[in-house]
């Protein structure tokens, strides 16, 4: 075989490769973890192969509920591993869908923890699922665009973030989110997927828009994932826009953060450090701006769920300065050189130790 190009041949992909799982006894839960590290949080991952970082990797396996999965290519082989891996970015035939189906992929897994589906993260702005999937991608952006603007790019515009092929807030990313929350779901809560009975083919299977009929869980994405942060939909329209936006744009801001620090400051912690204060002041305008977009999507798609979540024009106005309300970000030129390692260790590992706590409560 080979990679895929299409979801149905995905499906066969899939198939094949957890049916070899199923025949060396491995039950649901692990079949998901498993192939979820072909795509993160793994050495032998397709985030790994891009990014290089074992802190990525360590922060995944926290996201997902300190979870973290055997190496799967003895057990499916090689070439079928290169295959699905390979086959991370999917189209329709038609071309009109997409999925990014590592995000997928990893979303299931985070909802299949009681901790990564519900507790926040300590100075991250969300849960790990939220981390894994929308929020990672879009408080990245909002990190990215902030760093841009605090240089020579001041005017560069939101549309940076949403108009990649693959990268922050692009259709194929957003869909992937998107559906980590809703693949296998059967509630109007966020919650473990529906692994009783299904295989995990089925589940994806009976989520993409395969056939020429949607299934009932793609049409209602949008609206289902906007019901899940509390949205009032009449009709097409979200009455509490302001309110979700809002909402996201905290989130999207408190995420970035860390973003900031360990993206962009470590690289050169004296002159970075303070490009990074700068950017702070950058944060809360385009925090909204991105949340501004993204429920704009969302909206469009209620109006029109066959075709792909995607950022469009018009673009929020490109938001002025503000005050730094980042503690860290706004101390960080102060400090020398190993005071700021040694903030990044508390950022990556106090929240690991206050997370470990809560769980073993």
């Amino acid at each position: 075989m080979s990679k895929a190009n299409n979801f149905q041949e995905f499906i066969s992909l899939l198939k094949k490769a957890e049916d070899e799982l199923i025949k060396k006894k491995f039950n649901t839960d692990i079949r998901l973890s498993l192939l979820r590290g072909v795509y993160y949080g793994t050495n032998w991952s397709k985030d790994f192969s891009a990014e290089g970082s074992q802190l990525r990797n360590f922060g995944f396996i926290i996201y997902t509920g300190f979870n973290s999965p055997q190496d799967i290519r003895p057990m499916i082989g090689q070439a079928l591993f290169d295959d699905l891996q390979n086959s991370q970015d999917l189209y329709s035939s038609d071309k009109k869908n997409n999925i990014d189906i590592g995000h997928a992929f990893i979303g299931l897994d985070c909802r299949n923890s009681i901790s990564a589906r519900n507790i926040l993260i300590p100075g991250q702005g969300g849960t790990g699922l939220e981390i894994s999937t929308w929020l990672g991608d879009l408080g990245g952006g909002a990190a990215n665009l902030a760093w841009q603007r605090s240089k020579s790019n001041a005017n560069v515009s939101v549309s940076y973030i949403f108009t990649s092929n693959s990268d922050y807030g692009a259709s194929i990313n957003l869909e992937g989110d998107i559906g980590g929350f809703l693949i296998g779901s059967s509630t109007n809560q966020i919650a473990a997927p529906n692994l009783s009975n299904n295989t995990i083919t089925d589940l994806f299977k009976n989520y993409l828009p395969i056939s020429n009929k949607p299934s009932t869980l793609w049409i209602d994405r949008a609206k289902l994932f906007l019901n899940f942060y509390g949205a009032n939909i009449v009709g097409n329209r979200i009455m509490n826009k302001a309110d979700i936006v809002s909402k996201f744009a905290v989130k999207i801001a408190a995420f970035a953060v860390p973003y900031i620090v360990q993206r962009y400051v470590m690289p050169n912690p004296q002159i970075n450090s303070k490009i990074a204060k700068i950017s702070c002041t950058h944060l809360v305008g385009v925090s909204n701006e991105i949340a501004t977009v993204f429920v704009n999507s969302l909206e469009t798609s209620l109006r029109n769920p066959t075709t792909k979540i995607i950022g469009t024009t018009p673009w929020p106005i490109i938001s002025q300065k503000g005050s730094c309300t980042s503690t860290i970000l706004n101390n960080l030129d102060s400090k020398s050189s190993d005071e700021i390692v040694d903030i990044v260790k508390k950022i990556d590992f106090k929240a690991v130790g206050e997370l470990w706590d809560k769980l073993s409560k």
